[in-house]
């Protein structure tokens, strides 16, 4: 439905009572984008409430009926990865899709196609934001954990460090990236895309960060979630997805062998080739990074003057919401209320 269809249905009446149907044009509008918002998160909700009593139900099962098995699965970060991957993405992921496969979408690719070098600039855009984020996450963990006497643990990179390389590349960088880009960019912003394709970038950055469900990650994932979401208005899934796949290789597995690159420096002098090995990888390292940091820094310096020259987050909207009802539209609903009670309860836990 869109502006158009609501015209017709009111005959030209958008202010007002209606004396037919007892309701404005603008109470419709709000009713059914209350109903999107709800329906949207519910599922949402639905996700992340399956994924943590399935996981969990997985490990008291497993405790009462045989302790290998547990220490099998929970012990050891392939047997985490392999019962995170079946719950979330073979249970969670299609529980999702029921609740949300009928609610009207729109297809909101602005050109679909983007050039190496515009995909390159996404990713610089992207590595400096999170960078960012990273370091907003680290202030904000540190100053929590100050407050209340505790050291608040970045479980999911202690994960990652743990993880054997090809563990990470199959779960972190191949699974994970294809199925967040459907959920949190595919299935969420084509059915926000009406309301304007920016505001629908911004809400699924926001419930991205959100849905990782630590401050640590919270950060990042929102303002990566941005340059994701702009990806995929600009060129569609196949582009978000490579987008996220290289995103996750840099962080994760070229990030954990550079810090396997320092432990070898400091474990060989200078006459064993390993050293001269991981003192090039350091090297290349380095200057990549600090190449990727300015050129980073140019793009987001130019990006944020284009946004300030005329960025409209409802551009492209095919319904027109009504002034001053955001807030009643995205918080007046019981999905997006469940969804955040439940997220706060995981952010919460995060510092324990």
């Amino acid at each position: 439905m869109n502006d158009d269809f609501y015209a017709r249905f009111f005959g030209e009446n958008r202010g007002g009572d209606d004396g037919n149907y007892g309701f404005s044009f603008d109470e419709v509008v709000v009713k059914e984008a209350k109903r999107t918002f709800s329906r949207l998160f519910l599922a949402l909700f639905s996700y992340l409430l399956i994924s943590v009593v399935l996981i969990n139900a997985t490990a008291v099962a497993l405790l009462l009926v045989n302790e290998k098995a547990y220490d099998a699965v929970f012990g050891t970060e392939l047997g985490q990865s392999i019962l995170n991957a079946v719950v979330q993405y073979l249970i969670a992921l299609p529980v999702f899709w029921l609740i949300v496969r009928k609610m009207d979408k729109e297809t909101p690719f602005v050109y679909n196609s983007i050039t190496p070098r515009e995909f390159i600039s996404f990713f610089l855009i992207a590595q400096i934001l999170m960078t960012i984020g990273n370091y907003v996450g680290l202030v904000f963990n540190s100053t929590v954990g100050s407050y209340f006497g505790t050291e608040v643990i970045n479980h999911t990179a202690e994960s990652i460090e743990r993880s054997p390389i090809w563990v990470s590349i199959i779960f972190a960088v191949i699974l994970a990236p294809i199925a967040e880009e459907l959920l949190m960019r595919k299935l969420f912003i084509d059915r926000l895309a009406k309301y304007g394709t920016g505001f629908a970038v911004i809400v699924s950055a926001l419930a991205f960060g959100i849905f990782h469900g630590n401050f640590y990650q919270f950060f990042y994932a929102t303002l990566s979630g941005l340059v994701l979401g702009a990806v995929y208005v600009r060129g569609g899934l196949k582009y978000s997805i490579g987008l996220h796949m290289i995103i996750n290789l840099w962080g994760s597995v070229v990030a954990m062998l550079y810090s396997n690159s320092l432990d070898v420096l400091m474990e060989n002098d200078m006459t064993s080739w390993l050293f001269w090995l991981s003192l090039a990888f350091v090297i290349i390292y380095s200057i990549i990074s600090i190449t990727m940091l300015v050129l980073g820094i140019k793009l987001l310096i130019r990006c944020i003057r284009v946004l300030r020259s005329g960025f409209d987050p409802f551009a492209g909207r095919s319904i027109t919401l009504p002034r001053g009802s955001l807030p009643e539209i995205i918080f007046g609903n019981v999905g997006v209320i469940l969804f955040l009670a439940l997220s706060a309860i995981t952010l919460v836990l995060s510092f324990f």
